[in-house]
């Protein structure tokens, strides 16, 4: 009956899917079918899914995307009422893709109601306990782990078994016929209960509701592992060797391994021995061979002594390193199956040459393990490759150790181990010969101070070490230098085709190298601390591309300058040209740990300016998501507040506060709570809407007056007394005070909060939430003009029209983006102007333009100001419609405050309009 509900309510949601989610997973439909026992379960498509996948054979050919497709899967499955369980057996076999996959689940904190169940051989040459810590640290995961002692032992195989099979009668003859036949293998456990069923030895009396057991006197036990190792004793001690060898090399082998370890005739024989006696099973098509089950190979693994197994995984490791091609190495994760076996053999290197060797195997195989994610495997193969080197590295071998102390630094920092990088980054300085051997780690340094929210001393070592390689950025520029930036990489790109940029050379030198990777680091920090950086930084980063040639890191700086210029009149195209330039030279350099960056900045910055805001949302998640996986974690929650701004009028409230929350434990995980204050302004906006005032919002409000508060002892450290204006993150918690208060009426106070965020008005910035702030402000203006007389009604009007001005500069660009706004705060002008044939039109346009792009707050804001204004001119039936139009959007919005609000208006009026 669980089953049959369990079926009902996943063909419930299987038939919820819409077409959109169906396409998402595409061509990996079929491979997350083959994952499962019963791909019919929840069909997906009419077709049946094939039988096998081309390129895909092998589980560790699994790509970020299937990664990131399985785990929407698991997502979809998950519920709280019944929990999805994941059993996965013998673990200790599970390949690298297998465990980022369980990493990638575990780490995803919208699950509901999912537990996973995993089963694994703690033998001592495989360290599962730091798995188990990483695991437990990601947020909401409770990791339970049951120890069973003497799992090798035949006396606590048994009982463990008797307990298993404890309500059945006559458990003893039972357990040792199962432990004779399954040696305590769940698999073998399952197939010997199900095989005695079947014969009738094992059967169910209906009257006491027991298990009978008969075993028939002519019936000897099966003793899979005795069988097994008799075969293999039974062989010629160099066709035993060979078994070993393939027990050794995993629960699979292909041609190419198979190849290595004998001639053609002898390497035949035992397969064909070994499939003949059931014990591997051939696949035809790839002829690779695949142990029956886990136990079968376990049985001939364990029939050496610990000491054994590892000389066996050393001599494998250096069969496969002397077999396999140098360029193979490079391009495959042989690499790291060959480091893996060094590791467990370890103890049998002997020279420092083989050591030297090995090192420099392992740094290769963290650049592969890199590309994969595998951030975990990258720490343990440098950690490795130090071992080796011993404790006098820095003078046996100066080069080496100063690469893998880098490498480690860097590794450290996308697992946000902020300790261990400071170990080693003052390991570097102290043993470097020179100040360029340090810069690298100084780098990450840098990194590091701004991740853990010192961003002021970040900056200003980062232009420190800029100025040492040569590029001089500085710490506060004005706006003419900001302009001056931007007038000049204008200059630059004149004349310079996309042809042009494309055929440049690569970068060679690292002092440039090294700079751009700098000036790429500060970006990140400099809307925190002083927007006006962005256009220098785009400035070199550009410069240097043109002259010493073209990387990865060059891609930044044209999103960065095309998201600057986007928003100035008339050269949106040019802006949006220099987006597609940057993306195409990262598909120039295929897949790159910045290009995560390159993609959020463009559908966040560059893309609304030509596209729909809702088309990119999905592209920005993904760039979110590629971001975390490649450990960029500060920019990834930096894209992640910025998404949620772009959604605010989008988006329902009550799904923004989830998106929150999610973002939020991703933050305190990651350890960056200083990057809560980011998506403060945005909480305070969703509290004061929706009137709720749980702790959630509570700590939001709190972190936003942190912020402005650290914001203030920054601008003290640097030299300045007035109130903050170039900070940009106090910008946006002080506009939205305004935007709440104009919404709630307090049209005073939210002019005194547009007047301190003045720079944001003066410059405003990006492309989702541009002219959110503009609009605000010119309500606000507008709304006091009704109040004002003479200059002062002047001032108001003149500020509102310059804000009118930019967003229909706005509006000519992307009209799907802007023309509502641009219409509404039209409206309101020709209300003050007294214009009231042209308000009406000017209203109903923008309720419809609005409700078209699906602006939840624009249409509820634009119906409001409708009713307010046909209240006013006495029609109180076009009021009345207006007005409720505007309660149950922002009601639908999720704005009850707000709703509220503006029925305790209206009632206070002593007028039933709604």
């Amino acid at each position: 009956e669980s089953q049959k509900e369990l079926l009902d309510r996943l063909r419930k949601k299987q038939s919820s899917l819409n077409d959109r989610y169906i396409n998402k997973l595409a061509n990996d439909i079929p491979l997350l079918a083959e994952v499962f026992c019963d791909p019919t379960t929840v069909n997906f498509s009419d077709n049946s899914p094939p039988n096998s996948i081309k390129g895909m054979e092998d589980i560790d050919g699994l790509s970020s995307q299937f990664r990131f497709d399985f785990q929407e899967f698991v997502r979809f499955l998950s519920d709280p009422s019944i929990p999805l369980v994941v059993v996965l057996e013998d673990l200790q076999w599970a390949s690298e893709a297998i465990m980022d996959v369980m990493s990638s689940i575990l780490r995803d904190v919208t699950h509901h109601g999912v537990m996973i169940v995993g089963v694994y051989d703690d033998d001592k040459e495989l360290r599962y306990d730091s798995l188990l810590c990483e695991w437990s640290k990601y947020p909401g995961v409770a990791i339970n782990k049951i120890i069973l002692t003497h799992c090798h032992d035949e006396s606590g195989i048994q009982t463990l078994l008797s307990r298993i099979l404890g309500p059945m009668t006559d458990m003893e003859s039972l357990t040792e016929c199962v432990y004779e036949g399954s040696h305590g293998s769940i698999l073998g456990i399952d197939q010997l209960l199900s095989g005695f069923e079947q014969r009738g030895i094992l059967r169910r009396e209906n009257g006491s509701r027991k298990w009978i057991f008969e075993q028939a006197s002519n019936e000897g036990s099966d003793n899979i592992h005795k069988r097994i190792r008799s075969l293999i004793l039974s062989l010629p001690q160099d066709m035993a060797g060979i078994c070993h060898f393939i027990a050794c090399y995993g629960n699979s082998c292909d041609p190419t391994f198979l190849s290595y370890l004998g001639s053609e005739e002898q390497v035949t024989q035992v397969v064909q021995r070994l499939i003949d006696a059931g014990i591997v099973l051939e696949d035809q098509s790839t002829k690779s061979i695949t142990f029956a089950h886990a136990f079968c190979r376990d049985a001939i693994y364990h029939m050496h002594s610990e000491e054994d197994r590892a000389y066996l995984h050393y001599r494998l490791a250096r069969v496969m390193w002397t077999e396999i091609d140098v360029a193979d190495l490079a391009r495959g994760n042989a690499v790291c199956f060959i480091v893996d076996h060094f590791q467990v053999g370890k103890r049998f290197m002997k020279s420092s040459r083989e050591r030297s060797a090995v090192v420099r195997l392992c740094l290769t195989a963290v650049q592969f393990s890199v590309k994969m994610a595998a951030f975990l495997s990258s720490s343990s193969y440098l950690q490795f490759g130090l071992e080796l080197l011993g404790d006098r590295s820095w003078h046996n071998d100066y080069d080496l150790s100063l690469e893998l102390h880098n490498s480690i630094a860097e590794i450290e920092l996308c697992r946000s181990e902020f300790n261990a990088i400071d170990k080693h980054v003052d390991e570097i300085i102290d043993n470097a010969r020179c100040n360029a051997d340090s810069i690298r780690a100084r780098t990450v340094a840098v990194y590091k101070m701004g991740t853990v929210g010192s961003i002021n001393e970040a900056v200003h070592r980062g232009c420190k070490l800029l100025s040492e390689l040569g590029v001089i950025l500085p710490l506060r520029p004005s706006v003419i230098s900001a302009q001056k930036a931007l007038v000049k990489t204008r200059a630059l790109l004149r004349g310079k085709s996309d042809g042009f940029i494309d055929r440049l050379p690569p970068m060679q030198d690292p002092d440039k190298l090294a700079a751009l990777k700098l000036l790429c680091i500060i970006f990140s920090f400099c809307f925190s601390l002083n927007p006006r950086l962005a256009p220098l930084i785009a400035y070199e980063t550009i410069r240097l591309t043109l002259d010493f040639g073209v990387c990865s890191i060059s891609s930044v700086g044209f999103v960065l300058y095309g998201a600057m210029i986007c928003r100035i009149p008339g050269r949106a195209i040019e802006g949006y040209r220099c987006g597609k330039v940057a993306l195409s030279i990262q598909k120039r350099f295929f897949i790159d740990i910045w290009s995560g960056r390159v993609s959020a900045i463009f559908y966040a910055g560059v893309n609304g300016w030509r596209n729909p805001l809702k088309e990119g949302l999905g592209k920005i998640e993904n760039a979110e998501r590629s971001l975390l996986l490649v450990g960029d974690k500060d920019f990834a929650m930096r894209i992640a507040n910025v998404n949620i701004t772009i959604q605010l009028d989008i988006t329902p409230l009550p799904e923004l506060v989830r998106k929150i929350r999610k973002t939020r434990a991703t933050m305190r995980f990651y350890g960056h709570h200083h990057n809560l204050s980011l998506a403060a302004p945005i909480m305070y906006i969703l509290q004061q809407l929706s009137g709720r005032t749980d702790s959630h919002f509570e700590e939001f409000v709190e972190a936003s007056s942190e912020m402005l508060a650290r914001d203030k002892v920054l601008l003290q450290q640097s030299g300045r007394k007035k109130v903050p204006v170039e900070s940009g993150t106090a910008q946006w918690a002080i506009y939205s005070q305004m935007m709440i208060c104009y919404l709630f009426g307090k049209y005073e106070e939210a002019f005194r909060h547009s007047q301190r965020c003045a720079e944001l008005l003066r410059h405003p910035v990006g492309a989702g939430d541009t002219s959110s702030p503009l609009l605000f402000d010119g309500l606000t203006n507008l709304a006091l003009a009704r109040k004002s007389k003479g200059l002062k009604r002047r001032f108001h009007i003149q500020t509102a029209k310059k804000r009118l001005r930019w967003i229909k500069n706005f509006a000519e660009i992307a009209p799907f983006n802007f023309l509502g706004k641009a219409y509404l705060l039209e409206a309101e002008l020709s209300v003050v102007n007294r214009d009231s044939k042209s308000a009406h039109s000017l209203y109903a346009v923008s309720v419809c333009l609005y409700k078209e792009g699906g602006f939840f707050m624009g249409a509820a804001l634009s119906n409001e100001r409708a009713g307010k204004y046909f209240l006013e001119m006495g029609d109180l039936e076009m009021a009345s419609k207006y007005l409720r139009e505007a309660i149950a959007r922002y009601k639908l919005y999720g704005a009850e405050a707000k709703a509220q609000h503006l029925r305790n208006e209206l009632a206070s009026d002593g007028r039933r309009l709604v």
